[in-house]
């Protein structure tokens, strides 16, 4: 059987208007008479007709499509960031199209050029590669498209970030630990993302107030943003938990913190009586472990939502190199307790 699309000409014919009428009913760029509008999307919504997007911006001269670049989708913090986005350009009429730059510099690069290729109206990139940033990458190839930043080093003034305080949230964690009694804390992070060089810093600093020894607590598990950070995590603290069990463990991402529970389930330590801890992000992993995971809430669906408001923004006025920086939460669960 060959199906027939209904074309835009077949829509007017059954409401009985011109072309450029139902045009406008679609696009919503002119008034048109109530009952008119109501014999159009009648027609329209018998006909079951989509209208070709493509065309209609070909016609403007102008794309109403998003580009949105994040590492993966295996740690459920770009999930969430992604929807946020989302809810943003639905209410601007914007779609989105995702890719995965897998913490790679030379495949963050190839998502760019794709993009632009596509003449995407604009650009979000969640945690770039700091070596992209640091060699102006990115504006050797985007030319007058805006590129919205989810954090990242926020010190490129030609470029709009959305933010989260990753240092207060890493500052009140560690805080929480101490005041509980738990001096002898652990410090788990991944390799190259600006987000862990913040936290690492933030922790170096608190161990210099405390006098203790910050290198000899610093664990490095691998690329941050993969589900085999779990395994990586779990197989490299087991011996080090082995030899000495830390009562406090602190890591960067929710993911190395579920490698860490499976660790400590292996060497049969309990969390929280023999090693309490924490994560980062407050993603659905945090409140369906076991035990729940307390962790510093990024507020993810904020920043996308913040992100795709501001690319378009950026958009609309042209203007570039805004900052917005949103809070972070401690949220308390079952692996912390009062000692």
């Amino acid at each position: 059987m060959r199906f027939i699309k209904t074309t835009i000409h077949d829509v007017a014919k059954k409401a009985g208007v011109s072309v450029a009428t139902v045009s406008r009913v679609v696009n919503g760029n002119y008034p048109v008479n109530v009952k008119t509008k109501e014999r159009v999307n009648a027609a329209i919504q018998e006909l079951n007709f989509v209208p070709n997007v493509q065309a209609q911006e070909i016609k403007l001269g102008a794309s109403k499509t998003i580009g949105v670049i994040v590492p993966s989708i295996d740690n459920m913090f770009f999930s969430e960031v992604v929807n946020g986005i989302e809810r943003a350009l639905n209410e601007k009429s914007y779609s989105l199209l995702i890719t995965f730059s897998k913490n790679d510099q030379e495949s963050e690069l190839a998502c760019v050029r794709n993009l632009v290729a596509r003449n995407v109206a604009g650009i979000i990139i969640a945690d770039p590669v700091t070596e992209n940033m640091d060699k102006q990458n990115f504006s050797k190839i985007v030319g007058n498209v805006p590129i919205v930043f989810i954090n990242g080093d926020p010190s490129h003034s030609e470029f709009s970030f959305v933010l989260s305080d990753e240092a207060k949230g890493i500052s009140e964690a560690l805080a929480y630990f101490w005041q509980q009694g738990r001096h002898d804390i652990l410090f788990v992070r991944g390799a190259d993302s600006y987000s862990y060089d913040i936290k690492e810093e933030v922790f170096k600093q608190f161990c210099d107030r405390h006098n203790l020894h910050a290198t000899a607590r610093m664990i490095y598990s691998g690329e941050g943003n993969s589900a085999q950070i779990i395994e990586q995590t779990k197989d490299i603290l087991v011996p080090i938990l082995q030899e000495h069990v830390y009562d406090a463990i602190f890591c960067c991402n929710e993911l190395m913190a579920m490698g860490v529970i499976d660790a400590c389930q292996q060497l049969q330590l309990s969390i929280p009586d023999d090693v309490a801890l924490i994560g980062f992000d407050n993603t659905l992993l945090s409140k369906y472990s076991n035990p729940k995971l307390t962790t510093v809430d990024q507020h993810m669906h904020l920043l996308g939502y913040n992100a795709g408001g501001l690319v378009l923004e950026n958009i609309e006025t042209g203007q570039r190199g805004k900052r917005i920086v949103l809070n972070t939460s401690l949220i308390v669960r079952d692996s912390t307790t009062n000692m």
